[in-house]
């Protein structure tokens, strides 16, 4: 179902729904990945942080050593920012501004 609303763009209803798998099956397979969806969503999709930002604390916190425990601290480090502001995006200008001025990187010509 949440699926569905993801494809169909409403992302309110999907966090309604992930939410409820959260909230009624705490301890259900699926929980702890409803929960990082509701983050995700909350985060990538309506840009509400605050709500990301407790969905992704309370993940790390019920569920820190999960596969997906990386990926919610990531999130959290780099909410709100703009590309621009991402610090690998800097290292990846650099790296390719020498590449981008003509210059090879093999043997003097």
């Amino acid at each position: 179902m949440a699926q569905q609303y993801m494809e169909q763009h409403n992302y309110e209803k999907a966090v309604e729904y992930f939410q409820k798998v959260y909230n009624d099956y705490p301890n259900g397979l699926l929980s702890s990945k409803a929960l990082f969806m509701t983050g995700f969503i909350n985060a990538n999709y309506l840009q509400d942080f605050e709500k990301a930002r407790e969905s992704y604390s309370l993940f790390i916190e019920k569920y820190p050593d999960h596969e997906l425990a990386k990926d919610a601290k990531f999130e959290l480090d780099l909410m709100g920012k703009s590309p621009d502001e991402l610090p690998f995006m800097k290292e990846l200008e650099d790296q390719t501004g020498a590449d981008s001025t003509g210059q090879s990187g093999g043997a003097a010509q």
